[in-house]
């Protein structure tokens, strides 16, 4: 490619990139004095060229119609060439953010990168773009005047309700991209979050995954920082893990970084940044002097009551000796909480966000139950908006009362028949009931809808799986893991499927990455949810001590998580502390008599452990009372009684599981065996044979060549 003459104009000179859809090059301009300038060049090989060719395409569009912001690369050109496509732009001179991290920044240079960055970002949001890749990578410190400049506008994404979606495209960088993006929800404030984490990093040398949140969301701890307190409530509040405790817009972040006031000289700031154009920092301390000094407490301590008593380090500027501008303050205050709470009693749209937003942050924090009120309260105050119908879903689908969420989860596509989220979690309620045929319609249905919706491509996946179709399921997986790569869950499933196959050295590979993705999510978001899902990886790797112990850090957070105490209970069945595993699953039917899962985890640990079979039928009846369609009740009740000899009423049991699911092996092997126990063996040698040819089930082979001298 070096030397190489493009479109008969430009020379290609180097290497000097290389990304997910393409490489870039430096080269020369032969039309325009050998000036210098960046070509991209679209990888061919990638392996959805077909959402390449739109990010690529759309990148030249950015360009062109941001030609006027000073900090962003000017557009020269784009063509086909030999079926390959180019974007020509300005070749921005400098040094990456990323060469610069290891280098001692300190507060002065902070500032004036966040308000660099910010006004590039600012004018982005005005036109609803949303950049949706800034990281250390993408920001170049300018040579010729040391301004901050945003490069790469392959990801961005125009929020623009009156334009039809075009699909979810999820561009995810481990540490700088928050959940809602990773989930195929940018909003304008997910560049203030990944600004923000690449400022906390530049503050402490830390990448992003090495930091842990506190209780309180916060990635910095202003008691142990030396660091101005306003400045990391600043950066803790452009990081929050829910988009709506973030800031809302940039102009909110420039409005409280103007309260932080950092006086040194201006001209003898240190390296990195040696910024000998002071232009924006004169340009700061210009904006600085029109704030009144007293008004030093930050909006977002205020908001987030953290830190309400703030203590002024060096680093900051000392309160003013005259306090007489200050008696107004107590009353605007009590007028606007006034103001608040009269609007939210008379207003109910409002009363109704705050409930949804309570409900939301319960669930969270795995209060299912008071969640749930919060809901109701919801839907009684508004019963036509969709939001809260599908809050009350989630809460009760995390109760495990899964008629009364099948009924939301209708209710609120009933309102908005495009709610995707409504549609997928009524799927999973379906299959949840054991009605796999009706859940993947639901699922096909969201497809439908959206072809790119990696939800309800996981899900279909789940169910394949459990139907024992395994190459359906893989596929459904790997069309969701493109759209999602650093979907935990989606890697977690795909590696099941493999180990199903027989593939068991990939599947523990898959295993191990999706262990990284929740010791990254953990970093960013400790709560009890990640904790028990990173348990059940680790259980899947049968690593069952470390397993105990995730689930305990998830009951430290909260001691009644319901899914943490169960994972606890299997983890404890894997180290073969039976007897505390018991008293852990009879705890939790204390807590949900109504859940079948742990009636049925109840009755396997009795039979199989304790070979308690009588007791163990009793388990299973009971959760096959509490959903009949519940297919594993009636295989482990068919497995108790055939240890009892009750050969009858075991094929009886096994037979209603194979109604169920036709397609799980495991039931055809032990049905034969039952068969056997009742001399049946021309049915036992079909029950054989249905597991192993037809279903494609290794093990039983070994019961097919046995069988012969019966028959004989």
């Amino acid at each position: 490619m070096l030397q190489t003459v493009l479109n008969n104009r430009y020379q290609i000179l180097k290497e000097i990139g290389y990304g997910g859809f393409g490489t870039t090059y430096l080269a020369k301009d032969t039309q325009t004095a050998n000036s210098l300038c960046a070509i991209k060049k679209l990888n061919p090989d990638h392996a959805d060229l077909q959402t390449a060719q739109m990010l690529f395409k759309r990148e030249a569009d950015a360009l062109l119609r941001l030609q006027e912001i000073d900090q962003v690369p000017k557009f020269i050109d784009y063509f086909n060439e030999n079926e390959l496509s180019y974007i020509v732009e300005e070749y921005i001179e400098g040094s990456p953010l990323d060469s610069l991290l290891f280098q001692q920044w300190n507060v002065q240079n902070i500032i004036i990168f966040l308000w660099d960055i910010l006004s590039v970002v600012q004018l982005l949001h005005k036109r609803n773009i949303v950049h949706r890749d800034i990281k250390p990578s993408n920001l170049i410190q300018r040579k010729k005047d040391n301004k901050f400049t945003i490069i790469d506008f392959g990801a961005i994404k125009e929020l623009d309700a009156s334009k039809p979606e075009e699909g979810r495209t999820c561009i995810v960088h481990r540490g700088y991209t928050p959940i809602e993006q990773s989930q195929g929800y940018p909003q304008l404030n997910s560049d203030i979050y990944a600004l923000g984490m690449t400022a906390i990093q530049l503050l402490t040398g830390k990448s992003p995954k090495e930091h842990i949140r506190d209780n309180l969301d916060r990635v910095l701890s202003p008691e142990a920082s030396s660091y101005p307190p306003l400045l990391i409530n600043i950066l803790n509040k452009m990081v929050r893990t829910d988009y709506k405790q973030r800031y809302q817009s940039v102009e909110e972040v420039l409005k409280d970084l103007g309260k932080v006031i950092y006086r040194s000289d201006p001209v003898n700031y240190q390296n990195p940044v040696n910024h000998e154009n002071k232009t924006n920092w004169e340009e700061f301390l210009k904006h600085l002097d029109e704030i009144d000094q007293q008004s030093l407490v930050s909006n977002n301590s205020v908001n987030n009551n953290v830190n309400n008593n703030i203590k002024h380090t060096n680093h900051s500027i000392q309160p003013s000796n005259s306090r007489k501008k200050l008696w107004y303050i107590p009353l605007i205050l009590i007028v606007t909480s006034l103001l608040v709470i009269g609007s939210e009693l008379i207003n109910p749209s409002i009363r109704t966000f705050y409930y949804q937003r309570q409900g939301n942050s319960l669930l969270e924090k795995g209060d299912a139950q008071q969640a749930l009120g919060r809901f109701y309260e919801a839907t009684k105050l508004q019963p036509h908006q969709a939001s809260a119908w599908e809050g009350r879903g989630d809460a009760l689908f995390t109760l495990r009362r899964y008629s009364g969420a099948l009924e939301a989860y209708e209710k609120a596509i009933a309102l908005e028949p495009n709610n995707l989220k409504a549609i997928n979690n009524k799927g999973k309620v379906l299959y949840k009931q054991g009605k796999f045929k009706k859940a993947i319609a639901v699922h096909q249905q969201a497809l439908k809808i959206d072809k790119n919706d990696a939800e309800a491509l996981s899900s279909l996946g789940s169910l394949y799986l459990s139907l024992n179709q395994l190459n359906k399921a893989i596929e459904s997986f790997e069309r969701a893991e493109k759209l999602q790569p650093d979907n935990p869950t989606i890697w977690l499933q795909k590696g099941i499927v493999l180990n199903s196959l027989g593939r068991t050295e990939e599947a523990q590979n898959f295993y191990q990455e999706t262990l990284k993705i929740y010791d990254e999510l953990i970093t960013k978001n400790n709560n009890p949810s990640v904790w028990t899902d990173r348990g059940f990886v680790l259980m899947q790797l049968q690593d069952f001590s470390d397993a105990f112990s995730s689930y305990e850090h998830a009951l430290l957070l909260n001691p009644n998580f319901y899914e943490a105490l169960l994972g606890k209970a299997n983890a404890l069945v894997g180290l073969k502390k039976y007897s505390q595993a018991l008293e852990i699953f009879n705890r939790t039917l204390e807590m949900h008599t109504k859940d079948e899962q742990v009636w049925y985890d109840r009755g396997n640990l009795l039979t199989q452990a304790f070979k308690e079979h009588q007791q163990a039928i009793a388990s299973f009846d009971r959760a096959i009372q509490l959903n009949p369609n519940f297919y594993p009740a009636w295989l482990g009740k068919g497995l108790a009684l055939m240890s009892l000899k009750r050969y009858p009423d075991s094929l009886e049991a096994l037979d209603r599981a194979k109604e169920l699911n036709s397609q799980d092996p495991f039931i055809w092997v032990n049905r034969g065996m039952v068969l056997e126990g009742l001399e049946e063996y021309e049915q036992a040698l079909a029950s054989y044979e249905k597991a192993a040819n037809e279903l494609n089930f290794p093990p039983a082979k070994d019961y097919l060549d046995k069988l012969p001298q019966k028959l004989n």
